[in-house]
């Protein structure tokens, strides 16, 4: 991102100011979590396109990492309302609404965004994670089920076993979890990030030191 702005910053000295090379900037220092600079350089770039969609999706995400949720989601409105097809912009509604315990409304732009990008495992592995920590479980292992038709990933295995091994269906979770250590070893951390819990799991653990070697 630091190469990228050199490259952009050259552009906009012989080419001027565009909206596109300022959204451009904004995002790399986004990326770069400077996002006081991020700000300043978007909010040039709606003054001189208002319809730019990314901009004001990138504001959003600025405001997001700095946990002002209403400031995020207020952008983030702005960016739906010029382009309704990108899921990572409902995406980032639901981390908003998450953050602000309005679970609801969370659930509603999570499932958005994996009916827009259902290709996506990322949004299915959101969602999932999303409903097993507010305690919704059949709800998260329906989901995963239904990302099976789309989505391929490991992680999507892991996170079934969980919901699994969380709903007492031990072994029926535990014969998952040993497909998913089969097949991807080096993703089981992931476990321990969605349910820090089974790492005190005398059976998961045993199972991972087996496939550890």
């Amino acid at each position: 991102y630091k190469r990228a702005l050199t490259i952009l910053e050259e552009h906009r000295t012989q080419f001027g100011i565009y909206s596109e090379v300022l959204v451009s900037m904004g995002t790399c220092f986004v990326h770069l979590h400077q996002e006081t600079k991020a700000i300043d350089l978007l909010k040039k770039a709606v003054k001189i396109d208002p319809y730019d969609d990314e901009a004001f999706y990138q504001l959003g995400v600025c405001y997001k990492n700095k946990k002002q949720w209403d400031q995020a989601i207020a952008y983030l409105q702005k960016s739906v309302a010029l382009d309704d097809k990108r899921e990572e912009y409902f995406a980032a509604f639901a981390e908003c609404y998450y953050a602000k315990e309005e679970f609801v409304k969370a659930n509603f732009y999570f499932r958005k965004a994996t009916e827009i990008g259902p290709e996506l495992d990322e949004h299915w592995m959101s969602h999932a994670s999303f409903l097993l920590k507010i305690g919704e479980i059949k709800e998260a292992l329906a989901v995963l089920e239904e990302a099976e038709i789309y989505a391929v990933s490991p992680e999507l295995i892991y996170c079934q076993a969980i919901c699994l091994l969380k709903l007492g269906k031990r072994s029926d979770g535990l014969s998952l979890l040993e497909k998913a250590l089969s097949d991807d070893f080096a993703e089981h951390p992931c476990l321990f990030e969605i349910s820090p819990e089974l790492a005190s799991d005398p059976d998961v653990q045993s199972m991972i030191r087996f496939y550890s070697k």
